[in-house]
Parts: C-alpha cells; sequence; structure tokens
C-alpha cells in the first residue's frame, strides 16, 4: 500500500512541478504519526521539472546561502466579464439591420465577438478553450436565478448546475468554429452557424433539466422567463424621473418577445429530432401607451378662408 500510495503521490507530483519536492521528500513511517515531510530540499529527478516551471526555489538549511532566487510572481490577468463584452459588441441599431435582412452592414459583430473570444483564450485561459467554455459557463450561470420559482422545482434539484454542465460542452463546440472561421468572418456566415449552435444548447439545456421541474417543460420556460426578465432589469437600471411605469411596460414587451424566440427555438429543436412540437408561448400583447386627447379648437377661431384654395375646401374640413 506504502509503495501504491507513494508511486501515486510521484504521479501527481509529475503533474505539479510546483510542488514536487513536497512529495518526493515525504516520508510516510510505520504509521500515520510517524509520517515526515522534508521541505528544505528535493529529490535531483526533479530538478528539471522545478525549473522548467520556475516557482520553486531550494530553500537551502539554515545558515547556508541560497543558491538560486525566487521566481518573480506573474501578474494576473485582468478579470473580464464576457457577457458585458459580448453585449459591447452590439449597437443599438443592429436590431433593426437584422430585422431587415441587412446582415452586410452587421459584420462588425462577427468581428467582435472573435476579437473577445481570442483576446480572453489568450489572456485569461492559457491558450485553452475548454477552460474558455468553462469560464463563459460560469458567468453566464452566476447570472441565473431559481428564489422566484422555487415552487416550481422539485426539492433538492439544482438546475442552474445542469445547464453549466450542458451550456459547457455546446460553448466549447461554438467557441471552436467561431475562432476556426478567423477575425475576417462575415456575419451572413457567422450568423446562421450560430444560430444552429444556440437553438442546439438551449434544447439539450431544456431536456436536462425538464425532469427536475414540477411540471415539465412548462415549468422550464417559466424559470427561462423569470431569468430573462431579471437579466434585464438589472442591464436596464433604474428608470428616469417621470417615468410612470413607461420602462416598465417596455422591459415586459421585451422580455415577451424574448421568450417568443426562446420558444420558438426549442421549436425548431424538436422539429430537428423528429419529436413533439414545444410548448408555443402567446404572442405578447401590444403595450398600452398613453396617448394625450387632442385639443378641441373652437369652431370660430378657425379661417374662413385663404387665397388660392378651393370653395369647398372649408366645408370639407369642418366635415371632417
Amino acid at each position: 500500500m506504502a509503495n501504491q500510495l507513494g508511486q501515486a503521490l510521484e504521479d501527481v507530483s509529475r503533474a505539479t512541478g510546483a510542488v514536487a519536492h513536497f512529495y518526493k521528500t515525504l516520508n510516510i513511517g510505520a504509521s500515520g504519526a510517524q509520517a515526515t515531510l522534508e521541505t528544505c530540499g528535493f529529490g535531483e529527478s526533479f530538478r528539471p521539472i522545478i525549473e522548467e516551471v520556475g516557482s520553486i526555489r531550494n530553500i537551502p538549511a539554515a545558515g547556508a546561502p541560497s543558491s538560486q532566487p525566487a521566481a518573480a510572481a506573474r501578474p494576473s490577468p485582468p478579470a473580464i466579464d464576457l457577457l458585458n463584452a459580448m453585449r459591447d459588441v452590439v449597437q443599438p441599431q443592429d436590431l433593426m439591420k437584422w430585422m431587415m435582412g441587412q446582415f452586410d452592414q452587421l459584420d462588425h459583430i462577427s468581428h467582435g465577438v472573435y476579437k473577445v473570444l481570442n483576446d480572453a483564450k489568450t489572456t485569461n485561459c492559457g491558450g485553452s478553450t475548454d477552460a474558455l467554455s468553462k469560464l463563459f459557463a460560469k458567468q453566464i450561470c452566476d447570472k441565473l436565478k431559481t428564489e422566484g420559482v422555487k415552487d416550481s422545482i422539485h426539492e433538492g434539484f439544482e438546475p442552474v448546475m445542469n445547464i453549466q454542465d450542458v451550456l459547457e460542452k455546446s460553448l466549447a463546440v461554438g467557441i471552436e468554429k467561431i475562432l476556426a472561421a478567423g477575425a475576417g468572418q462575415s456575419f451572413a456566415d457567422f450568423y446562421p452557424a450560430m444560430k444552429e449552435q444556440a437553438i442546439d444548447a438551449l434544447g439539450k439545456s431544456v431536456e436536462e433539466i425538464e425532469d427536475g421541474f414540477v411540471d415539465g417543460e412548462a415549468d422550464v420556460l417559466k424559470f427561462m422567463e423569470y431569468n430573462i426578465n431579471e437579466y434585464n432589469k438589472a442591464s436596464a437600471g433604474p428608470p428616469p424621473p417621470g417615468d410612470n411605469g413607461m420602462a416598465e411596460r417596455m422591459l415586459k414587451m421585451k422580455g415577451a418577445q424574448q421568450l417568443a424566440m426562446v420558444s420558438k427555438g426549442l421549436a425548431a429543436y424538436k422539429a430537428a429530432k423528429g419529436g413533439a412540437p414545444a410548448q408555443q408561448q402567446p404572442t405578447p400583447a401590444p403595450v398600452a401607451v398613453p396617448v394625450r386627447a387632442p385639443v378641441a379648437v373652437p369652431a370660430q377661431v378657425a379661417p374662413a378662408g385663404m387665397p388660392g384654395m378651393p370653395p369647398n375646401m372649408m366645408a370639407m374640413l369642418r366635415q371632417r
């Protein structure tokens, strides 16, 4: 057993060179109480690993001069909020251009998304796509909440954790596609591929968590609606003075439209799999916008006529 444990520790030490000397100088002894750990040296076989890592120095015995200076600490990369970075890529007028099919005017989106992901992969994730997908999935799921829909979730079930597992895999595929396409990919090529990937992630997420909700898919859509509205409110900030509830009504309409898009995407996922259609959400009702009543103009102040006006024009206007 001691030999097996020693081999296991040696395997760990080779994978983590920064602490190799600790494991190499661990003596278990006859019992756990007799274990010792020599921290003033390391086995010479580990020197190449430690020198490559560059973060460990050989601590000499008391009174002996140090032969290897401590390596300078590497500065931590600046934190990045991938969601905000993505949102900053999209300009206010882009939605209208997208709805009108003006994809040739939206290339800055595909270029910007590539830059955000490529920079984050290089700077924050050590060049690893898997690390980037895990970071992105975590940042998305950190914003998801269950407080407002707890009654719809079976006790002990954690939908956010399950969604994060699905997103990590799906985002890894999407990120690879974007980075492989290069910095100059057009939006016309970018959009269909990302739409397909988003629909796949949505469908798999719903499949993963629907059994944990009391009413299955219907409650999953409520969970999504709740989080869409919460995110929109947090992004919009406080309403301006004298708003009279207008901002709240507009946010509700926006959320209803987004939920309808989610429902449509889920239907597309099921259709691609040959399954039953998704539960469609009702079309959102139009927002009631208060309109001031027109000011009545007394008939006596209307001009009797104007030069060059046909004789019957004033009579027509009065009839209206």
